[in-house]
């Protein structure tokens, strides 16, 4: 798992989407930038509902990558996680 701080009062969304695209690539070259589009998008959604037991969900594509937004006190946090088999 890797993850990605931002203060929030630094953060430059624009910026970051780049980083995150660069983080998820890197762990899986075989993604299509619409796939990375939509895991990052699906992240932000899932990030404001609550799985089970109260834990916040990823967005994960099948591909082995699951990408996780939350944000944490001063912090937003962006979390890719390689899933092997």
């Amino acid at each position: 798992m890797s993850a990605l701080y931002f203060h929030k009062d630094n953060y430059n969304e624009e910026e970051a989407i780049k980083y995150v695209r660069c983080l998820i690539k890197s762990n899986n070259y075989d993604l299509t930038e619409e796939e990375i589009n939509d895991l990052i998008i699906n992240a932000k959604e899932k990030s404001i509902k609550k799985g089970k037991e109260g834990r916040k969900e990823t967005a994960n594509n099948g591909k082995g990558i699951s990408v996780g937004f939350l944000e944490y006190e001063n912090n937003y946090i962006y979390q890719v996680i390689r899933l092997y088999k």
